[in-house]
């Protein structure tokens, strides 16, 4: 699927340090003209941008959520996941939780196992 307007993605697991996937999505995904809202439970900001402790915290519809956390973590989030209810989870390389995709699924939440960076770069983001 190829979109060619600005969507808003979360970011989960954002990160501070260059060398992250995550900090490099968060890049990505704004040279690519999309909105991204970071989700991490310590960092306030990065580069600039203002970093969210918790989904509660945010106002916006999101239409992708990007998942850079593991099933540990993710399964901690899921109530707040359904609550936002995206149009779609993206489960990169790592993070992969089948008893989450299962219930996004449930809730009609597209689900997609594979890279933000590669979906991006191939146009099928």
């Amino acid at each position: 699927i190829k979109y060619t307007h600005s969507m808003t993605i979360l970011i989960v697991g954002a990160s501070n340090k260059p060398h992250r996937i995550s900090n490099q999505a968060m890049h990505m995904l704004q040279e690519f003209g999309h909105d991204v809202v970071l989700l991490h439970p310590i960092l306030k900001e990065i580069e600039g941008n203002a970093v969210l402790a918790s989904i509660k915290e945010i106002s916006q519809p999101i239409d992708t959520v990007t998942m850079y956390v593991n099933a540990e973590r993710s399964s901690s989030i899921s109530e707040d996941l359904l609550t936002l209810s995206p149009r779609r989870v993206i489960f990169n390389p790592g993070s992969e939780n089948d008893s989450l995709k299962k219930r996004l699924l449930e809730h009609n939440i597209e689900c997609v196992e594979d890279c933000t960076l590669v979906l991006l770069k191939s146009n099928r983001f």
